[in-house]
């Protein structure tokens, strides 16, 4: 299960910096919005939350709540959106932890939280903060080391999402998250690590990979080279190809690359490469008005003629 934590400590550094760069904290606003309604997720919170100091005169809750809003706007966004935080993460009164394996020491109940969850093993923590890239960081806490996928900025949502589909061992469990790791692609049921041809494990960051390219990536390189699939073959970091004459002119052989789709039946010709020889992601790109108009990724095999 993957597992939002809000992070009291990266709250505190971008409030910090309110009103001389009100950027901050409005990327670290959008960054929750985007977990909290783009992707559908509850946000745990410490649940001493509010009265973590922002200044030695200010904690949170007086920061959230003045007086007088300084941007009327703006502040029924975070009072929104800290108002979707679930607050009941306890732990102990000390809870400073070493992030990255460097001298970095933070006060963090959040952190804190996430390791000792990620090595119970049941969640896979996402600490959403300010100013870390989106990747695992390894963190530290009384005296327990485990990684944690930090997120800061809300169109790297997805990277947390991948990250947590590379824990997985089972296609069945990987399926509900697509969506939310891969928004530019339509994945149909027939596209399966287990149906590539190698061990899962040996699969799946292969699978992974591939189709992060095809989310973020192809059409970027179809546009940029007019469509000529030589020249796109070229241009892209991932192998892939369309079949050949033969196989095309083949009616059997390409009654395999169909899928079904609102009663439409689609040809993915198209197939990214885990190997030469072997494991093809079938594609094709989006047909207008189906599939929500996304690449559509209609099967994986072993091996089909080349």
């Amino acid at each position: 299960m993957i597992e939002f934590l809000l992070d009291e400590h990266g709250f505190q550094k971008a409030a910090g910096q309110w009103p001389a760069q009100p950027e901050i904290l409005k990327k670290f606003v959008s960054t929750l919005e985007a977990v909290q309604v783009d992707a559908g997720q509850g946000v745990k919170a410490s649940s001493d939350f509010y009265s973590a100091p922002i200044s030695p005169s200010t904690d949170i809750w007086a920061f959230v709540f003045p007086q007088v809003q300084p941007d009327r706007d703006f502040w029924r966004r975070l009072e929104i959106s800290l108002g979707r935080v679930t607050f009941d993460i306890e732990a102990p009164a000390t809870s400073d932890c070493q992030v990255g394996g460097t001298a970095l020491a933070v006060s963090s109940r959040a952190i804190g939280h996430g390791v000792a969850r990620r090595l119970d093993s049941r969640s896979y923590p996402v600490v959403v903060s300010h100013g870390f890239d989106p990747q695992e960081i390894s963190c530290r806490y009384s005296e327990r080391e485990a990684s944690l996928f930090f997120v800061s900025d809300a169109t790297h949502l997805a990277l947390c999402f991948r990250s947590f589909l590379r824990t997985h061992s089972r296609d069945e469990t990987m399926r509900p998250y697509f969506d939310l790791a891969f928004p530019n692609l339509f994945i149909c049921p027939k596209a399966t690590v287990k149906s590539l041809g190698f061990k899962f494990r040996e699969s799946l960051p292969h699978f992974i990979d591939h189709l992060s390219w095809l989310s973020d990536d192809f059409l970027n390189v179809a546009a940029e080279n007019q469509w000529d699939m030589p020249k796109m073959m070229l241009a892209a970091k991932i192998a892939f190809s369309d079949e050949s004459r033969g196989t095309k002119a083949d009616r059997k052989e390409m009654a395999e690359r169909e899928v079904v789709i609102a009663d439409q039946t689609v040809c993915c010709s198209l197939h990214t490469k885990l190997r030469p020889t072997k494991g093809r992601i079938h594609f094709r790109p989006p047909v207008e008005g189906l599939a929500l108009d996304r690449i559509i990724v209609g099967l994986t095999a072993d091996h089909r003629s080349t």
